[in-house]
């Protein structure tokens, strides 16, 4: 007969070899789990990355996509150069890189045509962007995309910013029209109804800042001194020939009530 004390040694010798096999197993298939977990892993990332375009460098104003635009997703770049028509033409750095900068200098890629949304650069505002804007790094927000009559015409609509590290950041078309360098480009009233929030903000605003522009005499609005004294005096000489039909009129009113006074 098999005794008490054996049958506990079966036992244990049974729990042994099973947990001999669990951790045999492990150590043979754990690495392979790992490594499927982190293939799994990179493939959900590159789907993402993907699906966020965290790659794509864009050159044309149609390959960007329509929820970036809808949502206001700021892309950054360099600008390169500032054509006469007032458009920049922007380098975009997409957010993550994958080429080696030793294999970047191969491919040269086409700069992006971008708009400064709702404003018409003028020469000076020009040479400002020259100095000021071109060759530094941007962050511009896109708004829309302006058709020509060619679609590898069509250049992006946008706000452009100057990243600053501690203060807030430099609004171009902002400063554009502040400065008095350039005028606002007024949309139609058939593009202010089909308008987002984003772009009726940015219309008002440089609205207001022409403005005061205006008023503080700023860049192309300044009045000469001759020019100021050639409208004061028109402006007395309009007086003066004003004065006499002023004097008429208020006497024939005053005849005029008196005479009806008369009659009641």
């Amino acid at each position: 007969m098999v005794s008490s004390e054996d049958e506990e040694n079966e036992k244990r010798q049974q729990a042994n070899d099973i947990l001999y096999k669990i951790t045999t197993f492990m150590d043979r298939y754990v690495r392979e789990a790992k490594w499927l977990a982190y293939g799994v892993g990179t493939v959900g990332l590159v789907l993402v990355l993907r699906g966020v375009h965290a790659t794509d460098v864009f050159s044309a104003a149609k390959d960007i996509p329509k929820h970036f635009i809808k949502n206001g997703v700021r892309l950054r770049g360099r600008v390169t150069s500032v054509e006469v028509s007032g458009i920049l033409q922007i380098n975009h750095q997409p957010l993550l890189t994958i080429k080696p900068r030793w294999l970047q200098r191969f491919y040269k890629t086409k700069s992006l045509p971008v708009e400064l949304a709702y404003i018409s650069l003028s020469p000076l505002g020009q040479q400002w962007i020259g100095q000021n804007v071109v060759g530094k790094r941007v962050l511009f927000l896109p708004l829309g995309i302006q058709e020509r009559s060619h679609p590898w015409q069509d250049s992006l609509l946008a706000t452009v910013y100057i990243p600053k590290i501690f203060r807030r950041n430099t609004c171009v078309n902002d400063e554009l029209v502040k400065q008095g360098l350039c005028k606002v480009s007024y949309a139609v009233e058939q593009d202010m109804c089909q308008m987002s929030a984003s772009q009726s903000e940015l219309l008002n605003r440089l609205i207001g800042l022409e403005s005061a522009a205006c008023k503080k005499e700023a860049g192309m609005w300044k009045v000469s001194p001759s020019e100021k004294k050639s409208t004061k005096i028109v402006g007395a000489l309009k007086g003066i020939v004003t004065l006499p039909w002023k004097g008429l009129k208020s006497v024939a009113n005053y005849f005029g009530k008196w005479f009806k006074r008369k009659k009641e």
